[in-house]
Parts: C-alpha cells; sequence; structure tokens
C-alpha cells in the first residue's frame, strides 16, 4: 500500500485558493490515482475520466484547464503531470523496494514464528510423554487416566515425517512435526496455524500413528475439493483418519442370508402341485 503526501498547509497555497473546491477535488484525486498507480505523478488523458468521477467532479475538461493555469498541474504528451510530484512523493522504484523488504521481513517473522511455536509444540509432547509414561507405569490404577489427554509418545521409537525423513531425537523429532505440518497447512488454507491444545494432540497422535505429511496435505485438498470448512489446522483430522480406515460394506450376511431363504422356500414348495395335471 503506498500513502499519498498532502502538506498540512496545502489548502492554505495560493494555487490551491485560486483553483476553487472542484479543481481541488480533481487535484486531491489525481494525487491518490498516481500514488495507488504508481505513475509517478502522470495522469493519462484516458484515465482523467476515471479521476474526476472518484474525486466527484462533473466537467473535468474546464477543471483541468483550471489546475493548469494556476500551475498545480503541467500540461505533457500523452496527459498531464502533476507539479513537482517527485519532490513531495516516492519514485515507484523506491516504493517497490520497500515493498520488497516488507515482504522479506514479513517471511523472516512468520519463520520465527514457526520456529518458536515448534519448539514449544515439542516440548508439550515431550511433556505428555513423559507424563503419560507415568500413567502407564500403574496399569492396575486407572483413578489417574485423563481420556482427553493426547496419546503418549514411545520414547525410545524413532517415527518418519514424510516417505523421505527420518528424525533423530523426540523434542528436535517432535519440533520438525510442527513446522512440517504448520507450513503445508498454511501453504494449502492461506491461514495462520495455532498451536493450541487440540493441535498438540492431534500431532502427538499422528506422530504415534506414523501419519505421514502427504496423508495430511491429501485430506487437505480432498475437503478444499468438496468445498468442506477448514479453519484450524485440527479440521482434517477426522479426514485422514477415514482414508486410513475405509468402511466396507458388509456383503457376506447378506449371501448367508439369501442361501438360507433359498433353502426354506425349497422346503415349503416341496410336494406342492405346480401345474393342475399334478394334482
Amino acid at each position: 500500500m503506498a500513502w499519498a503526501r498532502i502538506d498540512d498547509k496545502f489548502l492554505d497555497n495560493p494555487k490551491v485558493r485560486k483553483a476553487g473546491k472542484e479543481a481541488t477535488y480533481l487535484y486531491i484525486s489525481g494525487l491518490i490515482y498516481s500514488s495507488n498507480q504508481l505513475t509517478e505523478g502522470f495522469i493519462s488523458d484516458e484515465a482523467l475520466g476515471l479521476v474526476a468521477y472518484k474525486g466527484f467532479v462533473k466537467n473535468e475538461l474546464i477543471h483541468t484547464e483550471v489546475l493548469v493555469k494556476c500551475g498545480l498541474w503541467d500540461r505533457v504528451e500523452g496527459g498531464y503531470q502533476i507539479h513537482d510530484y517527485l519532490e513531495y512523493n516516492p519514485t515507484k522504484e523506491q516504493i517497490e523496494e520497500s515493498r520488497a523488504k516488507k515482504q522479506i521481513a514479513g517471511s523472516k517473522g512468520a519463520q520465527s514464528r514457526w520456529q518458536k511455536d515448534g519448539r514449544a509444540i515439542a516440548g508439550a509432547i515431550e511433556t505428555a510423554s513423559k507424563n503419560d509414561s507415568k500413567t502407564i507405569a500403574k496399569p492396575c490404577d486407572t483413578d489417574g487416566i485423563n481420556p482427553s489427554h493426547p496419546i503418549p509418545l514411545k520414547s525410545h521409537d524413532k517415527y518418519s515425517i514424510d516417505s523421505s525423513l527420518s528424525l533423530e531425537g523426540e523434542t528436535d523429532e517432535s519440533e520438525e512435526l510442527w513446522l512440517s505440518f504448520s507450513s503445508a497447512f498454511q501453504e494449502l488454507t492461506n491461514i495462520e496455524p495455532e498451536p493450541t491444545k487440540p493441535v498438540v494432540a492431534m500431532l502427538s497422535k499422528f506422530q504415534e500413528l506414523g501419519v505421514t505429511l502427504d496423508e495430511y496435505r491429501r485430506a487437505i485438498q480432498e475437503m478444499q475439493d468438496g468445498n468442506y470448512t477448514i479453519s484450524t489446522m485440527k479440521s482434517p483430522e477426522k479426514w485422514v483418519m477415514n482414508n486410513r480406515n475405509p468402511k466396507k460394506p458388509s456383503s457376506g450376511s447378506r449371501g448367508a442370508d439369501k442361501v438360507a431363504v433359498g433353502h426354506e422356500l425349497d422346503d415349503i414348495l416341496a410336494g406342492v402341485p405346480i401345474f393342475a395335471e399334478d394334482k
């Protein structure tokens, strides 16, 4: 976003006072148009009507001549040039360079937040694993079990986050798990991922079951294709699990029922005359 600069004493300028209200509206509208379109103060003949319309100005040719006579605009080939525009406003190159720097800084900031969240997620998963391992050590004590707690991790097992990546160390693995899944989620949905407790539980479950990044991405894409709502990182969890455990229709029992009914029907019809001469 670019900004149009106007001196706080603009309305006291003798040129502006001489131009009048309508021409001043046209001047300000042209200033905003140029800043938005990065034309460096140039307003083409073709764009003049649009500039006037946005500035609530009618009879733009009349007021354009007023701006030229007052020295606020200069007549140039193909249109008009706002007088001394670049003395008070940045060039197109300067604006684009500033935008590029902000974009790079924003990307670095997002990556830093993801890494910070990743460390927090890793710590949460590791803590969940230690707490659950204490509960599992007492199989007869069911009072201390929290059904809503994330599935415990096996402290010595190594899991693969996707088909080609193997990590060493539980904390590093959990952090990488968060970075991989959160990056994929934001890439596909353009939604900022949040490391909430339900998300921690889901990632712990995925790590326990060995759910891959490809499975997670596939679930998101299938939900998007079906116009299903995706609001958080946890939204695709059920879809992932359904893809892993598809429901199959039970056809065996139906076949058995048909066979049984067929035999019963044969028994009923046995000895029953079919034609009149059989009676």
